[in-house]
């Protein structure tokens, strides 16, 4: 908002103060929440926030984000994107139970957990986002069915996050199994 406010709003008292009461916002934010730095702005933004969100429901979070600073991906589009699938991810680990469940060797791990992957390599940007489940969702005609309490309001994020995919040419795909859920995006053709 910062930036967006910097370039269209001519210097004046009420920049300033608008500049000012963003400059708070985010020292707000960054007090409740882990600040992401991989040096891309909006992406670092809208990570830092959903991720923030999510420790604060009690969700283990685990990022591994390399992508450039400068990247072909409008602000806007990376928020959509991330925006949506880590609010999905969030809700669907609000309804997972809080107690520790144990791995293969024993050990106790978390069972609310959101993995978060974007790495770039040459022009390809891989996206992963797994999730936490209670259940899998029940899926028909390639789209997972809503649990929301108003089925018509649900789906939206996704129709966007789909249609930017689209617009840029790549792919997304689902996949729900062993209390995981797990959306993959590829982009082909980002610099």
């Amino acid at each position: 908002l910062s930036w967006i406010a910097a370039r269209i709003t001519p210097a004046s008292r009420e920049t300033e103060e608008l500049q000012e009461y963003l400059r708070q916002l985010t020292q707000d934010i960054g007090e409740a929440s882990q600040i992401l730095s991989t040096g891309n702005m909006g992406m670092d933004a809208i990570l830092s926030l959903k991720i923030g969100q999510a420790k604060e429901q009690k969700i283990n979070v685990h990022s591994k984000i390399s992508v450039p600073k400068e990247m072909d991906l409008a602000t806007e589009d990376s928020i959509i994107i991330f925006g949506n699938l880590l609010d999905n991810a969030i809700e669907a680990c609000e309804r997972v139970t809080e107690k520790e469940e144990k791995d293969r060797e024993g050990e106790e791990r978390p069972a609310r957990k959101i993995q978060v992957k974007i790495q770039q390599r040459g022009q390809m940007l891989f996206v992963e986002i797994v999730n936490s489940t209670d259940q899998i969702p029940e899926q028909k005609n390639r789209r997972f069915l809503t649990r929301k309490k108003n089925p018509s309001l649900h789906g939206y994020g996704l129709k966007s996050v789909e249609r930017i995919v689209e617009e840029h040419e790549g792919v997304i795909s689902y996949e729900a199994k062993d209390g995981r859920f797990k959306a993959t995006v590829v982009f082909f053709d980002i610099e």
